[in-house]
């Protein structure tokens, strides 16, 4: 796993070489950005397994436009990816020839009122090409084509500070721009992991959302009756671990019966912010259960508390949370509770002339291990190491951006992981075009049990309108 961080080295020295040389042709690139107080926590912040534009995180009234009650727009991308490892037919060659289109209506209403409604639909074509028969049947329901309904909602002021928000949406907790500790409303959309950042992966869910803001505060309160968990590689998959389908899922219901609740205070200040969490919600991770039907996966509640915190000193951005999650489950101890302890620190640095370096590292520590659970379904392990690593850099007047990724499992990567170098390019006001290579580890975390040979080149084009 050093060899990946050894290749980020290397990638970040030709990118300061190429903005040097650019910055004697071009005259320079625009001033360093300056940290002059941390970001709020609910805003969405930049969040590799995955960066971040403001999805879903509102937290002020929104000011209606009278001239512009109602906006439409989208983005139409078509994607490219080949899989230039060795896993074998049909996953060898083309990977994907994905169609895709995301449309968002917004909707502005009297009195600070306003409506969104978002969806997706994509096809793709690469299985048609390389022929469906080739392909289980599970691959083809969950890759080939999908139509979803994203964010809707309605939002605006009950009174001078207390807002609510009614319907699917995301919202954003903690500070970490790569590992989720206290981040854990939202389920992700992992079936093809490693390809795109965590603000693309987010699956938003129904829910009613009050916030009461006063002084530099704002307590925000949450219940969920929607019940969704990660979308995950399936059999077929040349991602989905091992080669028999997995034992049936009893997923919980959905209604008010197992509604899922939250609370999260957070306090914005000059150069730095705290938010605090509680909430009740079920594992997105599923424990294996014997039932009188056999063994089943199963979804345990659990209760979370969790801190988060941000401190900008200069060109630095420090960050910290930490989480405790009690109520876990696992096969090898029926009847059986356990808690984790979630720790993450990590900084960004924007004091480069070039470009900017994002560190993270987690430690999950499972409390009263009992080595019965080793293992198993749930691959548990007493102690799990989390490293994220991003260089960033931007040139030609920010037309050019460059970012190099790696995210391992275990302090010597052991685990395994991923790095994924991308170039993103700025054709016009309208449009971009993405160019990336992901490389993958395997390791002895199931999820990355056998993925050496899933490497992954890829082009992308978008146009917005």
């Amino acid at each position: 796993m050093t060899r990946l961080i050894l290749a980020s080295a290397l990638l970040l020295a030709a990118s300061v070489a190429g903005a040097q040389e650019l910055d004697e042709i071009l005259g320079g690139f625009e001033d360093e950005p300056v940290i002059a107080a941390a970001v709020p926590t609910d805003p969405a912040l930049a969040d590799v397994f995955a960066g971040f534009d403001d999805e879903g995180s509102d937290t002020g009234a929104f000011e209606a436009e009278p001239d512009k009650p109602f906006r439409l727009s989208g983005v139409l991308s078509q994607r490219v990816v080949t899989n230039i490892g060795d896993q074998g037919a049909p996953h060898d060659g083309l990977a994907s020839l994905r169609s895709q289109l995301n449309l968002t209506a917004d909707l502005s209403m009297p009195g600070n009122w306003r409506g969104r409604a978002s969806g997706l639909a994509f096809y793709d074509g690469a299985f048609a090409v390389n022929g469906r028969g080739a392909y289980t049947p599970e691959f083809l329901d969950a890759y080939e084509a999908e139509v979803e309904l994203g964010e809707a909602f309605v939002q605006g002021q009950l009174g001078p500070n207390v807002d609510l928000k009614l319907g699917r949406q995301i919202v954003v907790w903690g500070k970490s721009d790569a590992i989720r500790v206290t981040d854990i409303l939202n389920p992700l959309d992992m079936r093809t992991p490693g390809l795109t950042d965590i603000r693309d992966l987010r699956l938003p869910v129904t829910m009613v959302r009050l916030d009461y803001f006063f002084g530099d505060w704002n307590l925000g309160a949450m219940a969920i009756p929607e019940v969704r968990f990660d979308k995950t590689p399936v059999p077929g998959s040349d991602f989905f671990p091992g080669t028999t389908a997995p034992p049936a899922d009893d997923f919980p219901g959905e209604g008010f019966g197992n509604t899922e609740y939250a609370v999260a205070l957070n306090g914005t200040f000059t150069g730095w912010d705290l938010s605090l969490y509680a909430a009740s919600v079920f594992n997105d991770a599923p424990h294996g259960e014997m039932t009188g039907a056999g063994l089943r996966r199963r979804h345990a509640r659990v209760a979370m508390a969790g801190v988060s915190a941000n401190v900008g000193i200069g060109s630095w951005l420090l960050k910290g949370e930490a989480a405790v999650i009690d109520g876990l489950k696992f096969l090898g101890a029926p009847g059986d509770t356990f808690a984790r302890v979630d720790i993450l620190v990590g900084f960004d640095y924007s004091g480069l002339s070039w470009g900017t370096l994002t560190l993270e590292a987690a430690n999950r520590h499972i409390v009263g291990f009992d080595p019965a659970i080793a293992g198993g379904p749930e691959d548990a392990r007493e102690d799990e190491f989390e490293l994220a690593f991003r260089v960033a850099t931007s040139l030609m007047n920010d037309k050019l951006q460059l970012s190099s990724v790696v995210s391992i499992l275990g302090v010597h990567g052991e685990g395994g992981g991923f790095q994924r170098f991308e170039a993103n390019y700025e054709v016009s006001d309208r449009s971009k075009a993405i160019v990336g290579a992901v490389n993958y580890v395997s390791g002895d975390k199931l999820f990355f049990s056998d993925i050496d040979d899933n490497d992954r080149l890829y082009v992308k084009y978008e146009y917005r309108f």
